[in-house]
């Protein structure tokens, strides 16, 4: 944008935005227009490091006449000592260094004590003998020190310090972010570093992409938001932008603990998301997740303490292209949420639980299922795996923490904090973390599947392993299915266990990925893929490297797994996966496993051995790239028997991916519709603006035939980089859930289910009925007045970065407050081009290049009574 736009803008938008809404959208812009994921090449760490330090807003730099220079630290240390630093306005550091008493700092020792031994002027004093001693920014992690108020451009720096390989020295450029002139290796002592008149960094504005270091157009009829980089590597345009919509939900999601990674092996501190689990019914989609109270997390115990994390539930409605969330609760019972499943016609809704109180703390408690199971045994065990001993007893020292597994139903049609049956199902949850908690449901047979990573002990032996089991009922009528379950899920120790009903077939399958493998030859053990119809005998499906190979780099590292799994009906299920592409590296590629296998061999201990099951897609690994995070739904009809499906993966970098501090943080999100031999049904598409993790669940809408999935990223770092942070409390956390809905690029209209002629169900009484209500008027469509040359006479309570006017224009809709919008289709302020605002528009001063459209809401038709029900007989 032009300096003279940037002036009227800033003028005109400057007495409706608070200095606090002011200083957040300038760190914003900073943080969507130069986040990239850091790590990922040394340009893009430079990228990564040089955002959002300032404190100015742009018609501030320009009152001033002046210029802000820094040189910045690109090494990770934690110091950094500086005893001279000089700028000169001239090339080759001729004549005398400028000079200035505003001092742009990182940090120094001892701040506490003004004007101390390592304050900045040591650096400026032009005595070798006293120093800068700089420390990290707390908020950005950085280390930089330089000059505000210069009055001519940098040309050329000399350093003279220590610890530091390579710097970049870098501007504060006019709309809020540090803009990169030169980058260069220095050595200890004094270094001389030409600065260019033009910048080397770029950022690119809307439907410009980086292509050899330069913004170049779009091609026409594609699409990139503003904010590419050109020093963070070639990007392209997409054809779509899907449509992702933020809610506040009054909590901080929370960060994935410690656990074994499919994309990672064991990472101790991962900075992603915690599962985000979510089932579909009708037009809606309910969410279970995870919050924290605390910030940071601890490291240990694992599982943190009593207060420290509480599980949620949320739901959401998808209407007229839009997104409503309809509820959102705190389960203050759970310490963390498993999976969720749902009846087709959502009169049925259920998820899992883990909690340390005890049956009392449960609304609505039915049943203890563990302990009616023990009672059947006449040594009163419950099953294997149900509950925390088995045959030993606990140690009394013992320090490990054991929690319990509840199942949460809501049956009366309304989800809130007060779920309608509780019932115990497991006392056994705890100790390592890795596995999943996943739950399926059967509507013509009431039969609930549950799968669960669970620990025993006892006499101070722990064992951890997968137990699964299925059971009956509702509303708190629960029994034990006996033959649907079992210990165990193939060899080793459960890392990864997944499922899906089959309702033609009448089982649940299971996914697995299993340690403890023995390969042939002596080899170390290695990782296995396992797949089991209810308790049948597992098939090994696909074995993965073992964690010891010639290439020590990728000791530990275990890489690959199976992630989701979905039935194919009569034709049984389909699986995905990773694995790696030799011994050799940890480039990983994906595969589709038709399930059960076609064709075994004998294996080991009562397993199977599959032959070829898997069918490799290797295109997505091109050119040296990995994929990952696999996941798989099905798109268009909820119809087991229909074979068309939504695959998505990350594309990474393999080379940063080694070692207990990889940065597996993907480059970009892919999506492609597929059939069930992985054959492409539309374009292979790169999503910008969203993302996903591997413990990121989708969701078919049967309703829309899309599908939709929730993930939790911040506006700065993005979906693409790092959540959280697990030494600070001031890391890139958020309040909002973002959902992303793909609909197919075909757009098809979804076809009814109509499952597979099941196996014979035990019959049940009929419930009688309600008489239904009357279908309420529809909602006349909201009215659009604009666009005016007005400025808002209130202060914006929403931001985004759009495509069109009209997604603006939805966001508006989806907020109830929101009475008018801000728009501009070629400009952008802070990097953001749509403003939401709960005041209507006047004839105030004109609003530079954006434009009003103010939101006229109709009122909804009065719904007509609703009959009494019709008595039962």
């Amino acid at each position: 944008m032009a300096p003279a736009v940037w002036m009227a803008l800033v003028a005109t938008l400057a007495p409706c935005m608070p200095g606090a809404w002011a200083a957040a959208a300038a760190q914003a812009s900073a943080q969507e227009n130069c986040a990239k994921d850091p790590g990922m090449d040394q340009s893009s760490a430079l990228l990564q490091q040089s955002k959002g330090m300032t404190k100015l807003m742009p018609a501030e730099l320009e009152e001033k006449k002046s210029e802000a220079w820094r040189v910045r630290l690109v090494d990770e240390t934690w110091g950094w000592d500086i005893t001279e630093l000089q700028f000169y306005a001239s090339p080759s550091c001729s004549g005398s260094p400028m000079e200035s008493n505003q001092y742009v700092e990182s940090g120094h020792y001892n701040m506490e004590i003004p004007d101390n031994f390592w304050s900045p002027k040591q650096a400026f004093d032009g005595n070798i003998d006293t120093v800068w001693g700089g420390r990290r920014n707390e908020d950005t992690n950085q280390l930089y020190l330089g000059f505000r108020s210069l009055q001519d451009r940098v040309r050329c720096v000399k350093i003279r310090q220590a610890k530091a390989t390579k710097i970049a020295v870098e501007r504060e450029s006019g709309n809020g972010w540090w803009q990169i002139f030169a980058i260069q290796t220095v050595r200890e002592g004094w270094s001389t570093v030409d600065v260019p008149a033009v910048a080397i960094q770029q950022i690119c504005s809307a439907n410009y992409h980086v292509r050899n270091g330069a913004c170049v157009p779009c091609p026409d009829g594609q699409t990139r938001p503003a904010g590419d980089d050109t020093l963070a590597g070639d990007t392209s345009c997409v054809d779509f932008i899907l449509p992702v919509r933020s809610f506040d939900v009054g909590a901080i999601p929370a960060m994935q603990p410690g656990m074994w990674l499919v994309n990672g092996g064991f990472v101790r501190d991962p900075r992603v998301a915690r599962d985000m689990h979510s089932a579909g019914c009708r037009d809606q989609m309910i969410v279970t997740w995870t919050s924290q109270a605390i910030k940071p997390l601890h490291l240990d115990p694992a599982w943190q303490f009593d207060g420290d994390t509480f599980g949620h539930i949320s739901t959401f409605r998808f209407a007229n292209g839009g997104v409503q969330m309809t509820g959102n609760f705190k389960l203050a019972m759970c310490a963390e949420m498993g999976g969720v499943t749902a009846s087709m016609d959502c009169s049925v809704v259920a998820a899992l639980c883990v909690s340390r109180k005890g049956n009392g703390a449960f609304p609505n408690f039915k049943k203890d299922l563990v302990a009616e199971e023990r009672a059947k045994d006449p040594k009163r065990r419950a099953p294997f795996g149900w509950d925390d001993v088995w045959e030993q007893q606990p140690d009394p020292n013992s320090n490990t923490e054991i929690l319990s597994m509840y199942l949460l139903e809501w049956t009366s049609g309304r989800i809130t904090q007060s779920p309608d049956a509780s019932v115990l199902i497991n006392t056994g949850i705890g100790s390592w973390r890795y596995g999943s908690w996943a739950i399926s449901y059967s509507d013509t047979r009431d039969l609930y599947g549950i799968s669960l990573k669970t620990t025993i002990y006892g006499g101070g032996t722990y064992h951890e392993g997968e137990v699964s089991f299925a059971m009956r009922g509702k509303a708190g009528n629960y029994v034990h299915v006996q033959g649907k379950g079992g210990w165990g899920c193939g060899i080793g120790h459960v890392l990864w266990n997944q499922q899906a009903w089959n309702e033609a077939r009448g089982q649940f399958g299971h996914w697995c990925w299993t340690d403890g493998n023995s390969n042939p030859g002596g080899q170390p053990h290695s990782y296995a893929a396992y797949f089991e119809a209810d308790n049948s005998p597992a098939s090994d499906v696909y074995e993965f490297l073992p964690r010891a190979l010639d290439a020590t780099d990728f000791r530990w590292d275990e890489r690959g797994g199976p992630t989701d799994i979905v039935s194919r009906g009569s034709k049984g299920w389909l699986g995905i996966l990773t694995g790696p592409m030799s011994a050799s590296t940890n480039q990983q590629r994906v595969g589709l496993a038709q399930l059960p296998c076609t064709s075994t061999s004998g294996g080991r201990d009562n397993t199977y051995k599959c032959n070829d099951a898997v069918r490799w897609l290797d295109s997505f690994s091109r050119n040296g790239k990995g994929a990952g995070w696999a996941k798989l739904s099905r798109i268009g009809s909820s119809n087991e028997e229909s074979d068309k499906f939504l695959l998505g993966y990350g594309e990474f970098e393999p080379m940063e991916e080694t070692g207990h501090g990889k940065k597996y943080f993907p480059k970009k999100f892919v999506t492609v519709e597929v059939d069930q031999s992985g054959t492409f049904k539309s374009k292979v598409s790169e999503l910008v603006g969203t993302g996903w993790t591997e413990r990121t669940e989708w969701a078919l809408i049967p309703d829309t035939g899309c599908v939709a999935w929730p993930h939790a990223w911040d506006n700065g770092a993005g979906p693409l980089g790092p959540y959280g942070d697990w030494s600070e409390d001031k890391g890139p956390f958020t309040q909002q859930l973002r959902i992303t809905t793909y609909c197919s690029r075909e757009a098809t209209a979804p076809t009814p289910a109509s499952p597979s002629t099941p196996a014979p169900a035990p019959t049940f009484a009929p419930t009688p009925a309600a008489s239904p209500a009357p279908t309420p008027a529809p909602t006349p469509a909201a009215m659009w007045g604009g666009p005016f040359n007005t400025r808002i006479a209130s202060n914006p309570f929403g931001w985004a970065r759009v495509a069109a006017v009209a997604a603006c224009k939805q966001r508006c809709v989806d907020e109830q407050k929101c009475q008018a919008i801000s728009y501009s289709a070629t400009d952008v302020y802070n990097g953001l081009n749509c403003f939401l605002f709960d005041g209507q528009a006047d004839t105030a001063a004109q609003y530079s290049t954006f434009q009003i459209y103010k939101l006229h809401r109709p009122e909804a038709p009065t719904p007509a009574p609703t009959p009494a029900p019709t008595p039962a007989p």
